[in-house]
């Protein structure tokens, strides 16, 4: 019994389906917006909406590695016990 790899881009999409990063997806995407509004289309109003999208990246992407790393721990796991059982 042999386990397969899983995609990287699933690995993405688990963390990013969460509720609340969802939520702040949506508050971060209401910030630019109303930046922008405010500040008369000046890119400067959309920043504090963009630092909350560039932190919801790292987010994302770390946990995305932690588990693709565990996953890539496990198969290694797997391998061993394989070749001890021949």
């Amino acid at each position: 019994m042999t386990f397969e790899s899983t995609p990287c881009w699933e690995f993405l999409l688990e963390p990013a389906s969460d509720p609340m990063i969802l939520i702040l997806m949506v508050a971060s995407c209401a910030a630019i917006l109303v930046g922008l509004v405010h500040e008369n289309w000046d890119p400067k109003g959309a920043l504090e909406g963009c630092a909350i999208l560039i932190a919801i990246s790292l987010v994302v992407s770390v946990s995305a590695y932690n588990d693709w790393s565990k996953e890539q721990e496990f198969l290694k796991l797997q391998e061993v016990y394989a070749s001890s059982q021949k």
